[in-house]
């Protein structure tokens, strides 16, 4: 069956490729965004990093997707935030709820939720004790029957959370401490309405730790697949990218599976933002990181990050490209195939590259195949 054609298609749906598909559908390409199964970027801690980023369009961009969904509306500039295990990390954007170094510097109570793995009080304490970054914590734990996070919309908040915002309130009247560092307790684009109300009916400064494999993440994914949808980006979830065919060097079909469903679509250019190794968009053969394609050569570009040498090198290796395209197994560069985010070598999130590096990156490629491949 053929899909018939479009002028891109963008392999591979989470932060590279939805930041990718935005640039080009606003620039007025007709793009197909395929992807399968959870991203990498749902899965991480969904906060940003910019350093490095020479471009000042992309934080006004993310401040403006994120205005909806409650995301990097803080004040811009680097911050040092603070983890659900304790450790501190910096990000560029900021949303208004998260838990900041500064905020450590008074008393805070940091409370764990019976049933949630997401904040395990007493260990965060103890590990930003010895870092001497939050001696004032104090851990808590409340049985409040909320093991996860709570659906919130942009309306009215819903009648279960506020309940829960209500218990919690009650609860926090006997805490000493000003700040009060909570688990994720809302997903959706009303989540940091949610996190204000219980603000306004604790009188509490109340933060979120970043949190990876829990809501963060979610919500980011889904501001940025929000962000692809308003641009007039097609989107075909649960999709596989099986074949591509080539003629001359470029990529004139590809072939597309969702079951046992098989389509053809036919691109006027191609980006690969399939991630790693990890991330699914290469495979294992034997001790080597390949394309599952079978057409285009792997690369290595070996960064520090993880002691491990073998898993350094897995997480190191990518597609090889030149001028931003995809290297052929002969050594030729693919005419209209281009590579974005951690399908690069050496763009993997524990070598020093993270979420912010990756949407950078796609940014620039969007731009490239727009002025080179349409």
């Amino acid at each position: 069956m053929n899909a018939g054609e479009v002028d891109v298609l963008v392999v591979g749906r989470g932060a590279a490729g939805c930041m990718a598909s935005m640039r080009l559908a606003r620039r007025g390409a007709e793009v197909l965004l395929i992807g399968r199964d959870a991203t990498a970027t749902a899965l991480s801690a969904g906060r940003l990093d910019l350093a490095g980023v020479d471009n000042p369009e992309l934080p006004r961009a993310l401040r403006a997707l994120g205005l909806e969904h409650g995301l990097f509306q803080a004040p811009r500039g680097a911050r040092r935030a603070i983890t659900n295990q304790g450790t501190v990390g910096r990000q560029t954007l900021s949303s208004v709820h998260d838990w900041l170094a500064k905020d450590a510097g008074g008393p805070t109570a940091v409370v764990g939720l019976q049933g949630n793995p997401d904040l395990d009080p007493a260990s965060v304490c103890s590990a930003l004790g010895h870092r001497g970054v939050a001696p004032a914590c104090r851990p808590y734990r409340w049985d409040l029957c909320m093991p996860g996070p709570l659906a919130v919309g942009r309306g009215p908040v819903p009648d279960e959370a506020r309940e829960a915002i209500d218990r919690m309130a009650d609860m926090m009247e006997d805490l000493g401490e000003d700040t009060v560092v909570l688990p994720p307790l809302f997903e959706g684009p009303g989540h940091a309405s949610a996190r204000s109300a219980l603000e306004l009916a604790s009188g509490r400064k109340v933060r979120e730790a970043a949190t990876p494999l829990s809501a963060p993440g979610r919500r980011l994914m889904a501001c940025l697949e929000d962000g692809a949808a308003r641009s007039g980006v097609e989107r075909w979830c649960g999709r596989e990218l099986i074949g591509l065919e080539m003629e001359g060097g470029e990529a004139v079909r590809a072939s597309v599976r969702s079951g046992l469903r098989e389509v053809h679509v036919v691109p006027k250019a191609v980006i690969l933002a399939t991630g790693n190794l990890v991330a699914g968009g290469l495979i294992a053969e034997g001790d080597q990181a390949v394309d599952p394609l079978g057409l285009f050569a792997t690369a290595t570009a070996d960064r520090p990050g993880v002691r491990s040498p073998a898993l350094r090198r897995a997480l190191s290796t990518g597609l090889a490209e030149r001028g931003g395209r995809a290297v052929l197994r002969d050594g030729t560069a693919a005419g209209n195939v281009f590579v974005a985010g951690s399908a690069r070598a050496g763009m993997s999130y524990p070598l020093g590259r993270g979420l912010g590096q990756v949407l950078a990156d796609a940014w620039t490629k969007a731009e490239l195949l727009w002025e080179e491949a349409i």
